[in-house]
């Protein structure tokens, strides 16, 4: 099975619902997890999308996000040596 990298647009496009891509967002991500996918992002895609929606959206949106995807979304943790995949 090939990996699934999420990005900060994705991310953007799924909560805000002004957004654009709104709606195609929700239902590839809907698919994704009714398929069982595994999901990816990065902690740098993390740092950016949390500063984006925080600036965007407001700290609610925020943490609403933050608890909606911690567990669904596996991060993988960037150092200056290597990835670690948690």
């Amino acid at each position: 099975m090939k990996p699934i990298f999420i990005d900060t647009s994705a991310f953007y496009a799924l909560i805000s619902r002004t957004d654009r891509f709104h709606e195609k967002a929700k239902f590839v991500y809907k698919n994704l997890i009714d398929e069982e996918k595994t999901l990816y992002t990065s902690s740098y895609v993390l740092v950016e999308t949390i500063a984006l929606i925080n600036h965007r959206l407001g700290f609610e949106t925020l943490k609403k996000f933050m608890e909606n995807f911690e567990n669904i979304i596996k991060t993988i943790y960037i150092d200056r040596c290597r990835p670690i995949f948690i």
